[in-house]
């Protein structure tokens, strides 16, 4: 699977103050286009691959609360094995206060491959659990496998090394899955190896 990032550029959109858009909907009803968006990555409890998308919102009470959170529109699209997700969502302006959020949950099934855009860099949420200790944002651009709750990198280079010190000589030492690299500095002077692996 291909998880994909769609910029949508509406034709009528308005840009006010404070990088605030607005656009009309199909009802002529002024909508906030709003882009808080983050995508959570887990793994499925039933072997199925599935987007859950969690509205959150206030309100005076919590059916109130729940009916501002139920006014967010998020479409999305998945067609031959592509997750098209919108990077941005839209609410009513009369929702603007209710502090409404949007947060996309993917859970992937045991041994699904998936592959995340470079563009979700930023979209990424917290903590996603995989094999490189990648932040956030370093997960965008592989491809991962999913394995028992973690994503394990399919394309990912493997970098190790260390350095030498003592009163004589200087090392590096650096390799990864395709070539080594030393770096020797003593009394006789600089030493440069390669080599591939």
């Amino acid at each position: 699977m291909q998880i994909r990032l769609n910029t949508v550029q509406y034709d009528d959109e308005i840009l006010i103050f404070n990088a605030t858009h607005l656009i009309y909907s199909d009802e002529d009803e002024l909508n906030l286009l709003l882009d808080e968006i983050h995508l959570n990555i887990t793994q499925s409890k039933d072997n199925t691959t599935q987007l859950r998308i969690d509205k959150k919102a206030k309100g005076r009470n919590q059916k109130r609360a729940r009916e501002n959170a139920n006014a967010i529109s998020y479409p999305f699209e998945y067609y031959n094995k592509n997750l098209l997700l919108d990077s941005q969502w839209q609410t009513s302006v009369a929702q603007a206060r209710n502090e409404q959020q949007i947060l996309l949950n993917l859970e992937v099934a045991e041994g699904q491959y998936l592959y995340i855009d470079r563009d979700f860099s930023s979209l990424m949420y917290r903590g996603i659990k995989n094999d490189q200790d990648y932040s956030r944002r370093k997960i965008a651009g592989h491809l991962w496998k999913m394995e028992n709750g973690t994503l394990i990198c399919e394309d990912c280079t493997s970098i190790s090394g260390n350095i030498d010190i003592d009163k004589d000589r200087l090392r590096i030492k650096v390799s990864d899955d395709e070539a080594e690299f030393e770096l020797s500095i003593d009394q006789d002077g600089l030493q440069v190896k390669t080599s591939d692996n």
